[in-house]
């Protein structure tokens, strides 16, 4: 896609081409905008091609907590909104024939304590009550269902399941082109400032008039609008994928390829590919230079749970930077009349990414504002972000410190015992 050149107008310039922005391009043009999406390196070249490719049906909180957060009313869109996100995220893929390897195969969140197990069960009957398509699983169904006995439980939720990110934004990207909007790599806009009643974004060859602009930079927000690097605190994660393991392992890790993640604090995060390639997260330097990828420590976690991984090969490893925040939640801001800027994935990329374009194109294209379930935040600076790296540090310490003193303290549970 050539980068922008010259002069042009447009209703709304999108800056960033990842999941947000490229599904804000798509929804509006189909909206009838006149849309110009400015992604500085490629499509999808961020955090939207780099993570792990779940699709949960969930935020970072409980249904109820979204509900205390948000209110009755927007809390309960909210919750309605993300229990369709997977749906709406494979409905997009198919419609757009995307070669996303989109699979509905649902999602498992293991306990690893009793106490963990418990929040699940709460969690189970409350999604249960609102007849949503979940499963708590005892200990010998859990066993089965991942492939080890390790765990206490864990919930089975149908609606989620597992996509190619990458390929993904890339196919919303292209759909977006399709709807009419105009999309440009290489176009790193470099300044934004208020001109009358409209915006202008320069790059380092053209210039844009906007009637509106959306910021979808996430972590890898920079000093364009002040003020949104010191509201999220950027952390590299690592992504794993082992060669192809043979057949008898695939048949028994993760048979039925839900994604899967468990309840402890530095969580665990795996996926069985439909080829037998299995993906995991991992973890190493969290700022600074990259430095060299972890892979012998991160499969020793994988081992934990699945011995029978000790002698995978590594295929494939990759970093990106996930936005972090104090809410543990996106937060889509309106800084100025206009001018809008989604950040702070905390984890939850594809899914609430995508819905976020979408219910801020219904706002940009006349909805009314009580109806979308969007909710617009103060934007705030994080206390102390000027050395928000030796405490980040400190609390993932503290997190692997809790986590190992549990693991030691509660005997692991056998399945059928």
């Amino acid at each position: 896609m050539e980068p922008f050149e010259g002069e042009a107008r447009a209703d709304l310039a999108i800056i960033g081409g990842g999941i947000c922005g490229s599904s804000l391009a798509l929804h509006a043009a189909e909206a009838g905008l006149n849309v110009v999406l400015l992604e500085a390196k490629t499509i999808g070249w961020g955090a939207s091609g780099r993570n792990s490719g779940h699709l949960p049906a969930a935020s970072k909180h409980t249904p109820q907590k979204m509900v205390e957060m948000y209110g009755a009313g927007r809390g309960e869109r909210l919750n309605a909104l993300i229990a369709r996100g997977p749906a709406i995220v494979f409905d997009l893929a198919k419609r757009h024939e995307m070669s996303a390897t989109a699979e509905p195969t649902g999602t498992l969140s293991a306990a690893h304590t009793p106490r963990a197990l418990r929040a699940l069960e709460e969690q189970a009957a409350f999604l249960a009550a609102h007849q949503f398509p979940v499963e708590l699983l005892d200990r010998k169904a859990a066993a089965e269902a991942i492939g080890s006995d390790f765990y206490f439980g864990a919930l089975l939720d149908r609606r989620g399941g597992a996509i190619n990110p990458l390929a993904y934004v890339r196919g919303l990207a292209r759909a977006a082109r399709r709807a009419g909007a105009g999309v440009h790599e290489w176009s790193r806009a470099t300044k934004l400032e208020r001109d009358n009643k409209a915006w202008l974004v320069g790059t380092e060859r053209g210039r844009l008039r906007a009637e509106a602009v959306a910021l979808c930079t996430n972590a890898y927000t920079d000093a364009l609008w002040p003020g949104l690097t010191q509201s999220i605190i950027p952390v590299r994660l690592q992504q794993y994928v082992t060669s192809p393991l043979p057949e008898p392992l695939r048949r028994k890790i993760l048979p039925g390829r839900q994604a899967f993640t468990d309840s402890r604090r530095m969580i665990i995060g795996a996926r069985m590919h439909k080829d037998g390639r299995f993906q995991f997260n991992g973890r190493g330097p969290g700022f600074g230079a990259e430095g060299d990828l972890a892979w012998r420590e991160a499969l020793g976690r994988m081992t934990e749970i699945w011995p029978e991984l000790a002698d995978a090969k590594q295929e494939s490893a990759w970093t990106g930077w996930v936005a972090m925040n104090r809410e543990k939640s996106w937060k889509v801001h309106n800084p100025a009349p206009g001018l809008y800027a989604a950040l702070g994935c905390n984890g939850r990329g594809i899914v609430i990414a995508t819905l976020i374009g979408q219910e801020l194109a219904r706002l940009l294209s006349g909805a009314d504002a009580a109806e979308v379930a969007l909710p617009l935040a103060d934007l705030k600076p994080i206390p102390l972000h000027a050395v928000h790296r030796p405490i980040v540090r400190s609390i993932v310490g503290y997190y692997k410190l809790r986590d190992a003193v549990e693991l030691k303290a509660t005997a692991r549970p056998r399945a059928g015992a």
